[in-house]
């Protein structure tokens, strides 16, 4: 195991072929660092608790959660930084297409998306307390640590949402490979330990 660097309180991180990218919920930025170490460089300042990131080829994006209320997105090769959307409550998970920036707000339960080049959001689905989210080709999972602690499928071609699980143990981060399971992570509480699933769709 190799220290690359220490910096702040690190909430997220997220990687391409040549960089790793990470936010710091200390000092609210966005850092950006080769992936062999070497001094980090601050991409974004001001970004709230960046516990959620997304990226494409040239952009990482980012919720502020309760901190800011705030979804952005900045260069990869720096420069100012966009805010996407504002006055949300407390934006969580987020996930990223060719079109569309899709993010999930724990506070009033709702999932959205809006466009990569700005214009008004749309609301995709009503949760209870929405924490993860993840892509896949046209379908966006998300997880609610409310209500029934569900863990959701949305069709986003046909606007239809589907439950795929009920009654999890504080349902968090989600993840959907290409060709593989969709996997969650369930926090658990004073009853029950930690888990990661897999689910199969029939």
């Amino acid at each position: 195991m190799t220290t690359l660097l220490e910096v702040g309180y690190l909430l997220s991180l997220i990687g391409d072929a040549t960089s790793l990218y990470f936010g710091d919920g200390d000092g609210h930025n966005i850092y950006k660092v080769a992936l062999d170490g070497g001094e980090p460089v601050v991409l974004a300042s001001d970004a709230g608790k960046p516990e959620h990131l997304a990226q494409d080829a040239e952009h990482i994006y980012w919720t502020g959660g309760s901190a800011t209320n705030k979804v952005y997105k900045v260069a990869k090769s720096g420069g100012e930084a966009t805010v996407i959307a504002e006055n949300e409550a407390g934006p969580a998970g987020i996930a990223v297409d060719a079109e569309f920036v899709y993010w999930a707000n724990a506070g009033d339960g709702g999932v959205f998306k809006a466009p990569i080049a700005g214009g008004a959001k749309t609301l995709i689905h009503q949760g209870g307390s929405m924490a993860g989210l993840a892509l896949r080709g046209s379908t966006l999972f998300s997880t609610d640590t409310s209500r029934n602690r569900s863990v959701n499928a949305h069709d986003l071609e046909s606007d239809t949402t589907v439950v795929l699980a009920l009654g999890q143990h504080f349902a968090w981060r989600i993840v959907a490979p290409e060709g593989q399971d969709v996997f969650w992570t369930n926090g658990g509480d004073y009853r029950f330990e930690g888990q990661i699933v897999a689910y199969r769709a029939p």
